[in-house]
């Protein structure tokens, strides 16, 4: 096979694969609660703009714990910590791509039985101050952190929003605790 060949058919491949992580994100969006790809997109409006990125922000920490139990290869973001905890552009680009015609059109590619959908399911659950420390308490404990070592350095990091949302540093400690019950 000549090189042009091989070239297509890896541009071919890859256009494959984008598409069906495309179907999967959206599946998990929807998933989420998200019924109009608008429910995410920045708003000129302060009080749309305030919800939408709430949502944005329970997408990347959701994600975030998809893909660190790798639980579909397909979906395989990177992550960096950021300000609220982990975030991946890619995600964001990814999410922010998705048309309204293509987030109304796309069909259920997720087995009934998957484990996306009963981790999703118990996720949702959680509000997104739970998601923002559990899953930096994650990165952090993936990165070789020890327990007290990532519980004292979110306690620290996430010191201003516990003040805003009237929690003390006993709220990430018992965030670990459930994580450990949920098999985080």
């Amino acid at each position: 096979m000549g090189f042009k060949k091989v070239k297509i058919v890896k541009n071919s491949l890859l256009l494959v694969m984008e598409n069906v992580r495309k179907k999967k994100l959206i599946n998990l969006l929807k998933l989420m609660g998200i019924t109009s790809i608008s429910q995410i997109k920045e708003s000129e409006n302060p009080e749309e703009d305030d919800k939408s990125f709430e949502r944005r922000l329970r997408i990347q920490k959701i994600m975030y714990f998809i893909v660190s139990k790798k639980l579909d290869s397909d979906l395989n973001y990177k992550y960096s910590v950021y300000l609220r905890g982990p975030y991946s552009p890619d995600l964001s680009k990814d999410y922010f791509g998705i048309s309204e015609n293509e987030f109304e059109n796309t069909e259920d590619v997720l087995d009934e039985n998957s484990p996306l959908r009963s981790w999703i399911n118990q996720l949702n659950e959680k509000d997104s101050l739970w998601l923002e420390i559990a899953s930096t308490l994650k990165m952090l404990k993936d990165s070789n952190w020890t327990d007290k070592e990532a519980i004292d350095r979110v306690i620290e990091m996430k010191h201003n929003i516990l003040n805003q949302k009237n929690k003390d540093p006993d709220y990430v400690r018992q965030v670990f605790k459930e994580m450990i019950d949920l098999r985080l």
